[in-house]
């Protein structure tokens, strides 16, 4: 079982990894993405882009 510190360091890297996935994704296209292109994309939620 990890601790909670653990965890959340868990989290934050998850997090900046999404971050990175998104802005490589977006510096790729270089005429831009629309929020539903970038979630089909990258396969997030639009909300969660």
């Amino acid at each position: 079982m990890q601790s909670s510190a653990s965890s959340e360091r868990s989290d934050g890297v998850a997090a900046v990894d999404r971050a990175l996935h998104v802005a490589t994704t977006l510096a790729n296209a270089p005429r831009g993405l629309t929020l539903s292109e970038l979630a089909n994309i990258t396969r997030m939620y639009k909300s969660t882009l």
